[in-house]
């Protein structure tokens, strides 16, 4: 069968200048040790770990691959929104002009000159999932990546269409280094979800 764990990556350090992702924080650190520590404890037989090309998925993804014992393959279009840093607007200002679009046209109009809309977006993680599920079926695949790849996930899993996901997308919140799990089912042909943002490693006094 065809296992997929989804991982977002620990806290991390946001500049509103280049190169924006600073990496892990200290805290994040401690979070992605945590996980990679549940993990040495279960037996979850994974046979592939990919990341996000950027710099937070990438360092989070290095924590567990010690003990996964796997190299990790980085997957661009498993990246968050590509919207940062564009035109010199903040990550404030794209949420604001964002917000400021009718809901029924989020997925269709961009924020700014040159910025992914959110079908875009959705599109590219769901192709990006569809490639890997395919690639490597029958495998048990871990992957680290962000928020937004973590509703997409949801999108793809139970075949929405990505321009009509938007405000479903967006009620998730995924928190730091939670595990998403999913199972495809080859009976119905169709995934289950097992968990979703499950963070039982974090202790209650990491601010996540």
């Amino acid at each position: 069968m065809t296992q997929m764990y989804i991982v977002r990556h620990g806290k991390y350090i946001h500049s509103e200048e280049p190169p924006y992702d600073l990496g892990l924080s200290s805290v994040g650190i401690l979070q992605a040790q945590k996980l990679r520590d549940r993990l040495a404890g279960e037996n979850l037989g994974i046979d592939v770990l990919i990341s996000s090309s950027m710099k937070r998925a990438i360092q989070t993804a290095e924590v567990l691959s010690s003990v996964l014992k796997l190299q990790v393959e980085i997957e661009p279009d498993l990246d968050e929104w590509r919207n940062q840093g564009v035109n010199g607007l903040t990550e404030d200002e794209l949420a604001s002009q964002f917000d400021s679009l009718p809901v029924d046209q989020h997925a269709y109009i961009s924020p700014g000159p040159g910025l992914e809309t959110w079908g875009e977006f959705g599109f590219r993680v769901c192709n990006a999932l569809n490639r890997i599920c395919q690639k490597y079926s029958n495998k048990t695949i871990a992957i680290v990546a962000h928020g937004g790849t973590i509703e997409a996930s949801f999108v793809y899993c139970y075949g929405i269409s990505p321009l009509a996901a938007t405000p479903f997308m967006m009620r998730l919140t995924p928190a730091n280094t939670p595990i998403s799990h999913w199972r495809y089912i080859h009976k119905v042909n169709a995934w289950r979800l097992e968990k979703h943002n499950d963070t039982c490693h974090l202790k209650e006094t990491l601010n996540h």
